[in-house]
């Protein structure tokens, strides 16, 4: 399979993978041109599928609009990708997870109340679980967020001791306690 980019959680734009940029945190990306491609940060083949091993736990989400309430979520989302992806280093999992956060939109209405796991690929161990968040942000995201992420373990791991692919998933559940990082707005008085 040829190598044709890189994959990840965090979306990055670019003409050319060699000169990606990050998608902007406000939510606006750029129009695709013609030549316009995604660069990602984990190897991928020509068919989108994945040239080297999964990471353990990785985010992503599928925005059903580009309205204020729908794009209220990009930062939140973004902002624990990327905490994520920094307690996930060095750790491994018989399973690896992806949790999928779709938020509803003008164009894409979401079903329902849900966390629910889909497809699962045998040879990369990888796992992806669907979780909603509600048209209206929350006035703490990040927590709502880190509590759908533990639902999503939970279903993952009890979906893992059906198919006995292990009965925990302790290494999943260390990455979990991804605290935001005290700034002058979060930091406790």
């Amino acid at each position: 399979m040829p190598f044709t980019g890189f994959r990840s959680g965090a979306r990055v734009h670019a003409r050319d993978p060699r000169e990606a940029w990050p998608a902007p945190a406000c939510g606006n990306v750029p129009r695709a041109g013609p030549k316009e491609t995604i660069a990602y940060d984990a190897p991928v083949g020509t068919d989108g599928e994945h040239v080297e091993e999964a990471d353990v736990l990785s985010i992503g989400s599928v925005v059903g609009g580009v309205g204020t309430d729908a794009r209220a979520w990009n930062e939140p989302i973004s902002e624990l990708t990327r905490r994520v992806a920094d307690a996930r280093s060095g750790v491994e999992s018989p399973l690896n997870l992806n949790v999928v956060f779709h938020v509803p939109g003008e164009v894409l209405r979401v079903n329902g109340d849900y966390v629910r796991t889909r497809r699962y690929d045998a040879r990369t161990r990888h796992l992806m679980v669907q979780a909603t968040v509600p048209e209206i942000t929350p006035d703490d995201p990040d927590r709502f967020l880190l509590a759908r992420l533990t639902e999503a373990v939970n279903a993952a791991e009890e979906w893992a001791r059906r198919r006995g692919v292990a009965n925990e998933l302790p290494a999943l559940r260390s990455i979990l306690d991804v605290r935001r990082p005290c700034t002058s707005k979060t930091r406790p008085t």
